[in-house]
């Protein structure tokens, strides 16, 4: 983690979705009162040990990864957040611990505003408010889908839903599907709620029944319907 200076010729907030609709002064206003921090990848932005940290956080440059720890120890993927978006709102609102670990997944640069200059901004901003509501209710959504998934469905089936998630049309037309970067084994189950042996598993059950195909540092899904059948989803 490193300090850096602000300098409007070369950070900004105009990027960050929540703040597209403020005027330009307002939004300079809002850049100069933050914290403006670089981190490497993998380093830990927010911990929920981090009991006394209740700022906003917006993410200017890279990707970080959501995440907690489940009771066997292993991480559980909650969310991947891209450049533009924004994180810590909860804590800011209410000022209690924080809920998850934001962990860097590769070099990110992030500005920090302050609790009070946050809420602030809401009360100033009723727009703001609104956007943040409809963001909340998105969270909440995604969620429940979360929690069915990983209470109804089985280990494989929620790996095989992971899959369909990642996936794309293979863009020759050929009717199959492709993972074009394939995750690491951990990557999978934390994202499903599972452990690196039943991924194992399931991709070995996969390749064996000709439903997907396993290349150098892609995946091909030969058999779509097929996947979807067994993910349990038709």
């Amino acid at each position: 983690m490193q300090i850096i200076d602000y300098n409007s010729a070369e950070f900004s907030l105009a990027d960050i979705h929540i703040l597209k609709e403020l005027p330009s002064e307002d939004l300079r206003t809002i850049e100069r009162k933050c914290e403006w921090i670089k981190f490497d990848a993998n380093d830990i932005i927010l911990d929920p040990s981090d009991t006394d940290k209740h700022e906003v956080y917006f993410l200017v440059e890279g990707k970080v990864r959501i995440a907690n720890d489940r009771d066997d120890s292993e991480e559980i993927s909650l969310a991947d957040l891209d450049a533009g978006s924004h994180f810590g709102e909860l804590s800011a609102i209410d000022a209690q611990g924080r809920a998850a670990r934001v962990r860097g997944t590769e070099h990110c640069i992030i500005a920090r505003l302050d609790r009070t200059d946050f809420r602030a901004l809401l009360v100033e901003v009723p727009k703001l408010s609104l956007q943040l509501i409809e963001h909340f209710v998105a969270i909440i959504r995604s969620m429940n889908e979360r929690v069915t998934a990983l209470t109804s469905l089985t280990p494989h089936q929620r790996i095989f839903t992971e899959f369909l998630r990642i996936s794309e049309p293979n863009p020759n037309g050929d009717g199959t599907w492709v993972i074009s970067v394939v995750p690491t084994h951990k990557e999978i189950a934390s994202w499903s709620g599972t452990n690196k042996s039943e991924v194992a598993n399931a991709i070995g059950g996969l390749v064996r029944n000709g439903v997907m195909e396993r290349n150098h540092r892609s995946f091909k899904i030969k058999d779509h319907t097929k996947l979807k059948l067994l993910a349990g989803l038709n």
